[in-house]
């Protein structure tokens, strides 16, 4: 396949993104609906525990409580690595699509699976960066509020309630920043680990270095994946809650349980399918963004039509994984006298 390789607008990544989704649809949706069903599953699991505790008697209830708690404890890891080994198989996905490489879904998980733990690793430091340091900060806010308000409470100074609330307002905008602010800093992280072959904390170092200048592009890009999966989410529960609404026996107090787990349900089921979606268009985006950061950076394109013209053996991120990569340098280094230059 021959690319055209050059560095592209907003406009023409988003219409390739398109256009990739569509030519492999069902490769790129089949491998985001194994992550996602898999939360889908135990979130359907937990709910039913809940429900049932609701009516059981004290020994049962106490029962349902540790089958709830070894149900998250199990979730946890279980979502965490296939979240994981989901976004590198996406990203492999992506990456060989966009070269012109055909890929299958079982082939982009056996390329994930075999550097498993590093892709654990970089979702790992994801999350500490994007959710665990917030959260972090949110609860020292908390206790140091507590801590000002007893003092209030003794005293009869300190911090007023409407004080409280403006420094509470302020901080949860912060937070919103930081976490946006830090998302598009890394966001490309699985894509440089997946496609040069470096560790997780060199992924993170890479992808805040390759994201500069093209930031607010992907958060545009973010923005309308969100709306998306809105729209995919509304698609499937507005017309199912109308046909639930419909039926008169449902509609009835003996049957309002029935109706709320059924309401639910359909929200489990929209979420499920907004994200099996979605995700692939971020990830694809997301890797062309990659790319595209690689050829106004790093001329990725006469790297590519270097090794087209056999100057080079391999170019890094543009071959199958474990090849030995030829820097451009010592390609030139060793090209015959008289070759192409």
């Amino acid at each position: 396949m021959s690319l055209q390789l050059r560095p592209a607008n907003l406009g023409e990544i988003l219409d390739r993104t398109a256009s990739l989704y569509r030519s492999r649809f069902l490769m790129f949706s089949g491998i985001g609906v194994i992550p996602a069903g898999a939360v889908l599953t135990f979130a359907a699991g937990g709910f039913l525990i809940l429900a049932r505790i609701g009516s059981a008697g004290p020994e049962a209830e106490f029962l349902m409580g540790l089958a709830m708690l070894a149900l998250v404890l199990l979730a946890i890891p279980v979502c965490l690595a296939l979240t994981a080994l989901g976004g590198a198989a996406m990203s492999h996905a992506a990456s060989q699509t966009f070269l012109g490489e055909r890929i299958t879904i079982r082939g982009s998980y056996k390329v994930a699976w075999k550097r498993g733990w590093r892709y654990i690793g970089l979702l790992t430091l994801e999350i500490l960066f994007l959710a665990v340091v917030p959260l972090v900060a949110w609860i020292l806010v908390i206790v140091v509020l507590a801590v000002l308000a007893a003092m209030r409470g003794r005293t009869g100074g300190g911090l007023g309630g409407a004080s409280a609330l403006a420094l509470v307002s302020i901080m949860g905008v912060g937070l919103a920043v930081y976490f946006v602010w830090m998302l598009l800093r890394i966001c490309l992280a699985f894509s440089a680990c997946m496609v040069e072959q470096i560790g997780a904390w060199a992924s993170l170092k890479r992808a805040t270095s390759l994201s500069k200048g093209t930031r607010g592009r992907i958060l545009v890009v973010y923005l309308l994946c969100a709306v998306l999966s809105w729209v995919v989410a509304m698609v499937i529960t507005i017309p199912v809650m109308i046909v639930l609404s419909l039926i008169p026996s449902l509609n009835t107090p003996q049957h309002e349980q029935t109706m709320g787990v059924a309401l639910l349900f359909v929200l489990y089921v929209s979420s499920f399918a907004s994200q099996s979606f979605s995700k692939p268009v971020s990830g694809i985006a997301l890797m062309l963004f990659y790319y595209d950061q690689r050829i106004r950076k790093e001329a990725f394109d006469i790297e590519w039509m270097m090794r087209e013209a056999g100057m080079a053996t391999a170019i890094d991120g543009a071959l199958p994984l474990d090849t030995d990569v030829l820097p451009v340098s010592e390609a030139i280094a060793t090209a015959p006298s008289g070759g192409p230059a």
